[in-house]
């Protein structure tokens, strides 16, 4: 490569996708550049990584972008390139200090994406561990999910799955109770275990006819006994009967969205999580 060859590093504590962007806006308005190279560190955001990206950097120097919204980082840069002679620009410091005089309010010393990113990732975790977990799957790990949803046939047990993982971050397992197995002896035996918190889903027997009858339509079969409603009534009230057997909270899905029933659920979760909390002992 020419020894002509200027190098721009975007130095960054996230993903450092905002400075790109400015960068390309910024270069598109000349009509011609000498050859460059640009240099992206990301996710600096210890100093054993900002010592490693000085280090980086001294071997190419050239015009360091920086993209930090923690404030103890900026200036740790700062310091570091006045240090060893490195041009720089702090691109949020301007429009920080215009909000701060706009807002008569102090900038904060930790910035809120940081505590977004985490959630993000833990968001992600749960939605991996959710859709293993999918439909019965995965049985053997039921004590590691944060929410157990059991219930019988179209009672939404996996779109308020979903839902609890992607809104609250949580790990959701989704049991189907299927009345041709007995409601299966394995569960009743798991159920009698530590699990976590478990919600019975149950749905008015009409609802759940016409449900099932649109379901079967769908996918172009004819389950007689699947949509009938006199099977139907038996396996709610089989339900019921497991439901209460294990003190299991039941939550009715009828005519309501899958938000209202999942932030029900997350209401008596956060409730029991914040009784076993102040619990002594």
């Amino acid at each position: 490569m020419s020894t002509d060859t200027k190098h721009l590093h975007i130095v960054s504590d996230a993903t450092g996708e905002t400075a790109q962007t400015l960068l390309r806006a910024c270069m598109a308005q000349f009509e011609a550049l000498p050859p460059h190279l640009l240099h992206h560190h990301g996710q600096v955001k210890t100093s054993r990584l900002l010592e490693e990206t000085i280090e980086r950097i001294k071997a190419q120097p050239g015009l360091v972008i920086l993209s930090t919204s923690n404030l103890e980082y900026r200036k740790r840069l700062k310091e570091q390139c006045e240090r060893h002679k490195f041009p720089f620009v702090s691109i949020l410091d301007s429009l920080s200090e215009q909000l701060a005089g706009f807002f008569e309010a102090p900038l904060a010393t930790t910035p809120t994406h940081h505590t977004l990113d985490e959630t993000y990732f833990k968001r992600i975790e749960a939605l991996d561990f959710t859709t293993s977990h999918d439909d019965g799957r995965h049985s053997e790990t039921l004590d590691q999910a944060d929410i157990v949803l059991v219930g019988v046939s179209r009672t939404s047990k996996t779109p308020t799955s979903f839902y609890l993982s992607y809104r609250y971050a949580l790990k959701v397992a989704n049991v189907p109770l299927i009345q041709e197995r007995g409601f299966d002896i394995s569960l009743e035996q798991r159920l009698e275990q530590d699990l976590p918190h478990v919600f019975g889903l149950i749905a008015d027997g009409d609802h759940l006819a016409r449900t099932r009858r649109a379901r079967l339509h769908a996918l172009g079969e004819h389950n007689l006994n699947y949509a009938n409603p006199h099977d139907i009534e038996t396996e709610i009230k089989s339900a019921q009967r497991l439901f209460a057997r294990h003190r299991i909270p039941m939550v009715n899905t009828t005519n309501r969205s899958i938000e209202e029933v999942a932030a029900h659920i997350h209401k008596l979760y956060e409730d029991s999580q914040r009784r076993q909390r102040e619990s002594p002992g």
